[in-house]
């Protein structure tokens, strides 16, 4: 329908148009080399889901930690600006600090996490998910001290917000995070 649609206006068919902006796509580079080093694959919370190296997360280096700019996350486009948004994974208990130095680094505002923070592994009875975010008081990860402000339960997610600041630096960043999104 819409190839039909554009084909009326300018007399190239939409499929011939999709072809030719083909060429325009970035050409990513396809190995994962980094997310599969030794030192980050206990970083991963499965081996079939590794950033791409030309697309990965890469954390400021911590002087003499190995595998320290690793994070199994990846930047994403959005419609008008590159890497615009960040997909990564629901941190394990070894990858939080990691999590909260990515969101500090990259001056993250909103966190959207998609699956719920109650998910039970099938039969097992056990969490899948560790929390990641302090509830009652700050805590602190890394250098990063995370205190939470406010919690809504809302209807179909909880909205929690949170303080952020470096112990290195003055700086703080508010962030929210929108959980419990299996329903958004």
């Amino acid at each position: 329908m819409l190839h039909q649609h554009q084909m009326n206006y300018d007399r190239v068919s939409g499929l011939e148009l999709e072809f030719r902006t083909l060429g325009t796509l970035r050409n990513l580079n396809s190995r994962c080399d980094v997310g599969n080093l030794p030192i980050n694959r206990p970083k991963n919370r499965t081996a079939m889901i590794v950033p791409f190296d030309s697309t990965r997360v890469v954390l400021q280096m911590i002087p003499t930690v190995e595998g320290s700019d690793y994070v199994n996350a990846s930047w994403i486009d959005g419609y008008t600006q590159r890497n615009a948004y960040i997909a990564t994974q629901a941190p394990l208990p070894n990858t939080v600090s990691d999590f909260w130095r990515m969101v500090w680094e990259q001056e993250s505002s909103i966190i959207a996490m998609l699956n719920s923070s109650n998910e039970f592994a099938a039969g097992r009875h056990q969490e899948i998910f560790c929390q990641y975010w302090p509830s009652e008081s700050s805590s602190k990860f890394g250098s990063i001290v995370v205190e939470p402000v406010a919690e809504y339960n809302m209807t179909q997610y909880v909205l929690r917000e949170f303080k952020m600041t470096d112990t290195l630096m003055t700086d703080t960043l508010v962030n929210r995070i929108f959980a419990d999104g299996a329903a958004l």
